[in-house]
């Protein structure tokens, strides 16, 4: 296997990619005779056909798909129901578990938030809430069954706060008083109202305060600071830094500053509601200006959720390096994100010192610490000391080295006096056989479906064909077994040379067989084998199933959007709220009156007209933007300091440059790699109206006027929820449209190939498909390495590739092998115990697959 494949590290999954790795993860079976076992393995769990699958089958293979987490669940249900001072199982109440449901569903329980989604956002969330309990084995239809699974995700949370409550100062979650003054300094100092100027450079700052004769960071004679005010004879701009002292600049007092505050305030914000130089402090806040208002708790919660710093350092700067200030506002300007930043406090809570605090208010404030504090790494240690607190010992090896690799702590145990025994605690113990009971009650269709892919793939004959009739893949003779148990033992050999120590895969810490549990999920190197074979004969027997006619819409899509292309654009946006991120460009709009909205129309278009001149006179798009930012906010333009981009920063207009990048894979090490050159499947992230745009721009590129220029800029700007854009494309590396029309003049190929259109035929698609299966075997391992085209030509087959190649993945993926062999089994199968059940969840995991596999159309379109 290429290392490259090889897992590292405990990683976050949407519930999409979910889907495809536990699909993925089928692939690595497990049948090793490791102990503990189940109790009467020769049981039938269930049949299909003549097939019998034992209670060992799929005990076995619950343990290498999610086995861990299995048996977490179980020992966590356990103990806290039974085992602590406190159920915390049964202790849930019914309200509780409904505002778990909220929350994991539209990831708040804001009634308010949730009235803002879109009918499509509500849609698509309560599938993935459906999904995601699915995949977990819990029938989302079935109240009790939801309620289970809610019950555990809350016990676990009110444990982990109930840990960092305790007063026991040596507990490893102890909250100590450093703690919390820490939390109280970031989080608790309550409102704070202040006029903040925010300038969009330092040019821009250093243009501003110029116009009003302000120096920053003024020290007359007496060695006092603040603003001063230039009254010199000579032009503000022309005297030296050095040369502002008592001569020519006064030192203004509080009262002064605070009318200069104002004064910058309404020339920065001329849209804003200008306010009246002589208000007072008094008056200011009374007025209770939104835009004057700021809450600790808010801003930090919103610099953590948006992951940018630049909330994080504003809410730092106003309600820490202001307070520490002997004047009440900036007399210089800090960096914050983009841009420049000033502020004039007027008014804030007053907050007690945290050495004051009584008891009761520090036993207050480290319940909302602790509220805060609770993550799911948070919770995942906290439950990890309680297994240490209990002393697990884990005696199945695979399951051992998964908890190991997980938590970084020994639980191996080997046992011999009783080999049904899993898992061990002080006060009770985990059998194989409640094991198995708890994860196959919940996902025994799944684990059987995966049990019944493998059987009769290796007993058809797809098998025969490719290996011959000995199905021992340790004795089969056939040259192909043969290459592949020489791929093991190279593989083998690797490892123990250290090919894959950088991977943290070391023959010093593990054994092979423990690496290949580690690392590719298998159980065995008779495990190892079985893969290969499975996908080696998966798409034969695929090819022979799938509906072709099922993915063509695919395929038509992919030509028709077809482009490729390098970008970079102009961003034009608002960020009223002054969040650092675009405002919702839509709802923007949506609050202007007409007449409002004519004038920005208006504005708009002489925008663009400035920003195509400026480029028309040779000024890159990186040019135009450190221009606007740094440009002078005088629109009168018989002033000496006009700019023609006054009008439109007045406005409250930004703009931003962004050299268009999508991540497009991982490197070795798993980091996500990004690249430039963007396609219509690379784009999908993108909103839809600016994936159309980057389609015109091609198509434009493609007319007689554009094909010889280096770059094209887009016709008209395009309008997104993000704001105004402006593109401009190079050609891309596959830049020239593929055609599939295909004559088959000489002869050489099936006349079904023969296609008079640029778009790929449902034939063509087949004998693509057909070579493609061909083209794998040759490459894959036993292979001769060397691909022959005798389906299709090379050239045509390369053109049908560029539309088909994600309709191939849709048909021939381990997820499609699963749907088929549900349609197969779903009539027949009969389970030994809950039979009905498992036939319903094998009709929902059916759903689920095909719904996520080959979504409408629309759907794909809107993600």
């Amino acid at each position: 296997m290429d290392p490259k494949l090889i897992k590292r590290g405990a990683i976050v999954l949407s519930i999409i990619v979910v889907v495809i790795v536990m699909s993925v993860a089928c692939n690595a079976l497990q049948k090793d005779n490791s102990t503990p076992t189940v109790s009467n393995p020769d049981e039938t769990f269930m049949t299909y056909d003549g097939y019998d699958l034992s209670r060992k089958d799929v005990y076995e293979r619950v343990k290498v798909m999610d086995g861990l987490s299995h048996l977490q669940n179980y020992i966590d249900t356990e103990l806290l129901s039974n085992y602590l001072d406190k159920d915390y199982i049964n202790e849930v109440t019914q309200d509780e578990i409904d505002e778990q449901i909220t929350e994991m569903t539209y990831g708040t329980t804001d009634d308010a938030e949730i009235a803002e989604f879109s009918e499509r956002q509500i849609e698509d969330m309560e599938q993935n809430y459906h999904d995601t309990l699915v995949m977990n084995g819990f029938d989302p239809n079935d109240d009790a069954s939801v309620e289970a699974f809610m019950r555990l995700v809350i016990a676990k949370d009110t444990y982990t706060k109930d840990m960092h409550l305790t007063t026991d100062e040596a507990s490893d979650f102890f909250v100590s008083e450093e703690d919390l003054e820490s939390y109280y300094n970031d989080y608790e100092q309550g409102n704070m109202q202040a006029i903040t100027l925010r300038f969009l450079s330092s040019k821009d700052l250093e243009n501003v305060l110029n116009r009003f004769n302000i120096v920053p960071n003024f020290e007359n004679e007496d060695g006092d600071e603040g603003l001063g005010l230039y009254e010199g004879d000579a032009s503000i701009e022309d005297v030296a830094s050095d040369d502002f002292d008592d001569t020519n600049t006064t030192l203004l007092t509080d009262d002064e500053a605070l009318e200069i505050y104002i004064e910058l305030y309404n020339f920065l914000n001329p849209e804003r509601e200008q306010i009246d130089l002589a208000t007072s402090i008094e008056d200011l806040v009374a007025m209770e200006n939104d835009f004057f208002m700021f809450n600790q708790y808010d801003l930090q919660k919103e610099g953590e959720t948006s992951r940018t710093g630049a909330i994080l350092d504003l809410s730092d700067y106003l309600f820490n390096t202001l307070n520490e200030s002997d004047l009440d506002y900036s007399k210089s300007s800090k960096g914050i994100g983009d841009y420049r930043y000033m502020a004039y406090e007027l008014t804030r809570d007053d907050v007690p010192a945290f050495d004051t605090l009584s008891e009761a208010d520090l036993e207050e404030l480290k319940a909302a610490y602790v509220e805060d504090l609770i993550t799911s790494e948070q919770t995942s240690q906290v439950l990890q000391n309680l297994y240490e607190e209990n002393n697990l010992k884990i005696h199945d090896k695979p399951l051992a080295l998964s908890f190991e690799q997980q938590f970084r702590s020994e639980v191996y145990e080997e046992i011999e006096d009783n080999p049904d025994k899993l898992a061990t605690l002080d006060d009770f113990e985990v059998t194989a056989d409640d094991y198995f009971d708890f994860a196959s009650t919940r996902v025994g269709a799944l684990y059987s479906l995966e049990e019944l892919k493998e059987l009769t793939l290796f007993d058809s004959t797809y098998f025969e064909d490719t290996f011959g009739d000995n199905r021992d893949v340790f004795e089969n003779r056939s040259d192909k077994m043969k290459a592949f148990r020489e791929h093991v033992r190279t593989d083998k050999t690797s490892f123990n040379n250290g090919a894959y120590a950088n991977y943290g895969f070391s023959p010093q810490d593990m054994s092979w067989e423990e690496f290949l549990y580690a690392a590719y999920g298998l159980g065995g190197e008779e495990e190892y084998l079985n893969t290969l074979v499975m996908e080696t004969i998966r798409n034969d027997y695929l090819y022979d199933e799938v509906d072709f006619t099922k993915v063509m819409d695919y395929v038509e899509e992919q030509y028709e959007n077809y482009f490729s292309l390098k970008a970079d654009q102009i961003l034009v946006f608002v960020d009223m709220d002054e969040n650092f991120a675009p405002d919702d460009f839509d709802e923007f709009q949506e609050g202007l009156s007409e007449s409002e909205q004519t004038e920005f129309n208006t504005r708009k278009a002489h925008l663009e007209t400035a920003i195509r001149d400026a480029i028309e006179d040779g000024e890159t798009m990186e040019d135009i933007v450190s221009a606007y930012k740094d440009a002078s906010r005088i629109e009168d333009d018989t002033a000496d300091d006009y700019s023609e981009w006054a009008e439109f920063k007045n406005a409250g207009l930004e703009l931003r440059y962004e050299n268009l990048q999508v991540q497009e894979g991982t490197d070795q090490q798993g980091q996500p790699q990004s690249t430039d050159q963007l396609d219509f499947n690379n784009t999908q992230n993108y909103v839809e109206d600016f994936v159309a745009a980057l389609q015109e721009v091609y198509e434009d590129y493609n007319t007689a006027e554009y094909e010889d220029e280096d770059e094209v800029y887009a016709s008209n700007l395009t309008t997104t929820q993000f704001g105004i854009h402006l593109i401009r494309a190079e050609k891309g590396d596959a830049f020239e449209k593929p055609s599939a029309a295909f004559d088959n003049a000489d002869g050489d190929f099936s006349d079904d190939l023969i296609n008079d259109g640029a778009m790929p035929s449902l034939e063509q698609l087949k004998l693509y498909s057909e070579q493609r299966i061909e083209n794998t075997k040759a490459q894959n391992v036993g292979g001769e390495g060397e691909v022959n085209y005798t389906l299709i030509s090379e050239d045509l087959y390369n053109a049908v590739d560029t539309y088909a190649s994600t309709s191939f993945t849709r048909l021939f993926s381990n997820i499609n092998h699963s749907i088929h062999t549900i349609d197969m089994i779903r009539n027949d199968a009969q389970f030994t115990n809950n039979n009905q059940e498992h036939l319903d969840m094998y009709d929902t995991i059916r759903e689920l697959f095909d719904r996520r596999t080959f979504p409408p159309l629309d759907v794909i379109d809107s993600e």
